[in-house]
């Protein structure tokens, strides 16, 4: 971890050590099974030793932007590319679509594909009192009223573009919201973790209806406290989708994000309203279709094979487990 004490609720038992730190490669050294998301330890050039696994997550389970390893080119890449195919032993997926991609993007031959579901995604499906805990978090550690209704922005991150979250009139969609959901609505918006520092001078020019999140700890308890959400490009909006709640997209800037980017698929494929421009949004908020919106999404999610259903915890721990604890 990157800060000194954890914010989240985690188990007791666990041992925590701050990020790229002497206890942090001893904790490397001694792990039999080390999980990871994305490339770190290939990026800090850590060699797993022989009898350690590495089991990678990754962060992006159907989601339609082109990853790392379909864009960019030259020989750094290519040496990162070469050291997670050294490095990770097995890839968590929820998903015809997510094998396709990591074989595409990383791991041609290796490493073994395990169709667990991503842990993340099981808080979708906790009993209802359960995540009424997670909501009341939210909205306590956010400072947002109990009577107001949640909607999450969270635009993806882009090397060539701004903030481009700050061009939104955030009174007149809380305007469209209540007209067509009813209640009154927070707007929570949610910066990409390397846009973190810019942010919180962004901020200082938004309206009282707009809260920012992107300090809180677990973007996946947001998606449970959050009534609808909002974004242009990133893959959160495909874990979101799993609640069946109402989820928009905005295409700003699309030509440039689509020449230095690119996607997997049309956008034009998934559920989602799509909007180029403001006014095409506030139209799509105030003539959301629930009726038609529900199908499309299971359509969806059926099309790309995905198989999360609240086990994969469950599943990746057995994994876990019989890699430490071997039959005899």
């Amino acid at each position: 971890m990157k800060d000194d004490a954890p914010v989240g609720d985690y188990p007791l038992g666990l041992r925590f050590v701050r990020y790229d730190t002497l206890p942090f490669y001893r904790e490397l050294a001694g792990a039999r099974v080390i999980v990871e998301n994305t490339n770190i330890l290939e990026r800090l050039q850590v060699r797993k030793k022989p009898g350690q696994t590495v089991i990678q997550t990754w962060h992006g389970s159907l989601g339609i932007k082109r990853l790392d390893g379909d864009v960019v080119r030259g020989l750094r890449w290519d040496i990162l590319a070469r050291r997670a195919r050294e490095t990770v032993d097995c890839m968590l997926c929820d998903s015809d679509f997510d094998v396709d991609v990591f074989r595409g993007a990383y791991w041609k031959d290796a490493p073994e594909y395990l169709m667990t579901g991503h842990p993340r995604n099981d808080i979708f499906f906790w009993p209802e009192d359960r995540k009424r805990a997670v909501v009341d978090k939210v909205y306590r550690t956010l400072g947002i009223a109990p009577e107001k209704k949640l909607f999450l922005y969270a635009p993806t991150h882009s090397d060539t573009l701004d903030a481009s979250f700050t061009a939104l009139p955030y009174e007149k969609l809380a305007r469209a919201l209540h007209d067509r959901f009813g209640g009154e609505w927070q707007i929570v918006v949610r910066v990409h973790n390397r846009l973190k520092k810019q942010s919180r001078a962004w901020f200082r020019t938004l309206p009282d209806c707009v809260s920012d999140a992107t300090m809180y700890d677990d973007m996946q308890d947001i998606l449970v406290a959050a009534e609808a959400g909002l974004t242009d490009y990133s893959s959160w909006i495909f874990d979101f989708m799993l609640t069946y709640k109402p989820a928009f997209v905005i295409t700003l800037h699309y030509d440039v994000f689509a020449a230095n980017r690119g996607f997997y698929y049309p956008l034009e494929s998934t559920p989602f309203p799509i909007a180029p421009d403001v006014k095409t949004l506030l139209h799509n908020i105030r003539a959301f279709d629930d009726a038609a919106y529900r199908p499309a999404v299971a359509a969806f999610l059926a099309s790309k094979g995905c198989m999360e259903d609240g086990q994969a915890s469950a599943r990746t721990a057995e994994k876990i487990r019989a890699l430490t604890h071997p039959a005899p």
